[in-house]
């Protein structure tokens, strides 16, 4: 049965370079030969404020950038 997976890569270094980014290129590899859809998101690509108080993570309105990655994540599993 196919899977619809996120890879969310979250090294903060856009250059690519780390074993982070080696291990989920690996996954969604082996995720896509047997099958899967994947949908990878890369956190270092994104372009949003860094979040400085605890009430901006708790209250405060989602980045724009964030956004289609918040969407991804909550989409169906492909059966």
């Amino acid at each position: 049965m196919a899977k619809r997976i996120v890879v969310i890569q979250g090294h903060p270094d856009v250059a690519k370079t780390h074993l982070y980014h080696a291990l989920a290129a690996a996954y969604a590899e082996g995720a896509e030969a047997a099958g899967h859809a994947i949908h990878h998101i890369d956190v270092a690509d994104l372009q949003f404020p860094m979040l400085r108080l605890q009430s901006e993570f708790e209250n405060g309105p989602v980045p724009s950038a964030v956004v289609p990655a918040q969407q991804a994540s909550r989409q169906p599993i492909i059966s």
